[in-house]
């Protein structure tokens, strides 16, 4: 039987819905069923488990935010720290604030930890590869931390602002604050 779209959507928001007011790890599909309006079977049709749906929502998130960074030609912004800053805060808080809600569900306390790990995992990644082109450094294990320390602040201002109705604009001016300190620091050795 082929598989319908906007069902596999409408299953993927109401797990949302239903992880905004239940933890993730008590989730079970016959509570989601009724919830959701749909049987067993039409929900074993699309997915296998609660954890596919987080999954497939996860996956669906994290690969549209490195397609966004992966157009992105991070040597073009090798003597510009400043453009540097601007491009990775800009494109990651209106990903971001464009899915402010699945964000907000999947971090906060109710959400899927695994996606702050991965979420995590990524970012640090991605700001690597931007700021080892606008940052010499000779100690890496220093560079490491920086970085590190970086995203936790980027993540933990992501994570407040899609708790608090700001805009994306002031989004933005807090994480270029963040980042911008932290390259400060890090090029002052």
């Amino acid at each position: 039987m082929p598989k319908n779209r906007n069902l596999e959507k409408y299953i993927c928001s109401k797990f949302l819905e239903m992880m905004d007011k239940t933890p993730f790890y008590k989730m079970k599909v016959l509570e989601f069923s009724k919830y959701a309006k749909i049987g067993r079977s039409t929900f074993y049709t699309y997915f296998d488990s609660m954890a596919a749906v987080a999954q497939r929502i996860e996956d669906q998130l994290l690969d549209g935010l490195e397609e966004t960074f992966d157009l992105m030609d991070s040597e073009s912004y090798a003597d510009d720290r400043n453009a540097c800053c601007e491009a990775i805060v800009d494109t990651s808080c209106r990903y971001v604030h464009g899915n402010r809600y699945a964000f907000k569900v999947l971090l906060g306390k109710n959400g899927d930890p695994y996606f702050h790990i991965r979420l995590r995992k990524m970012s640090v990644e991605v700001t690597k590869r931007f700021c080892k082109t606008i940052v010499q450094q000779s100690d890496q294990r220093k560079f490491d931390f920086y970085v590190d320390f970086l995203v936790g602040g980027q993540i933990a201002v992501l994570m407040w602002a899609t708790r608090n109705k700001i805009s994306v604009e002031e989004m933005i001016e807090l994480s270029k604050g963040i980042f911008l300190n932290v390259l400060n620091d890090l090029e002052s050795g």
